[in-house]
């Protein structure tokens, strides 16, 4: 729909990011990223009503919310494209610190951690393993 609802807050203060990552459901990291980029939406355009599409100048929480992972996921193949590690952190926004700035009337679903990764590292000593293409592609119909 292209409304945009975005801004992009560059996070690079080290206690702020400890404090944001803290603030996230998930987002487990050996040692803090060197950047983190918070998605923030405006609510003047994004909302949290289940309807879809755009109803009244607003966009539906669906359409909101894929306004906030589109940029979120390209930021990430992006980090990959450029050999840095990187991971999308779902926020608690009611936990975030006050130093980001985030006035009433914003949302700030997502945030994008970048840094580099150590060498034979993994999430919390977790091995992440992919289902097979064969359980979640189907053909025609499920």
């Amino acid at each position: 729909m292209n409304s945009q609802p975005y801004n992009f807050i560059i996070v690079k203060n080290t206690t702020t990011i400890r404090e944001t990552v803290k603030a996230s459901y998930y987002g487990f990291f050996h040692t803090p990223p060197k950047a983190l980029v918070v998605i923030a939406l405006s609510t003047s355009i994004a909302s949290t009503e289940r309807h879809r599409g755009m109803l009244k100048g607003k966009l539906g929480a669906y359409e909101s919310l894929m306004s906030a992972a589109m940029p979120a996921l390209m930021m990430s193949l992006e980090a990959e494209d450029l050999g840095l590690g990187s991971c999308i952190l779902s926020l608690d926004e009611k936990r975030l610190p006050k130093a980001l700035g985030i006035r009433k009337g914003t949302l700030a679903p997502l945030a994008v951690g970048i840094g580099y990764a150590e060498k034979g590292s993994d999430s919390l000593g977790q091995t992440h393993i992919r289902k097979p293409l064969s359980e979640i592609v189907k053909k025609e119909r499920l």
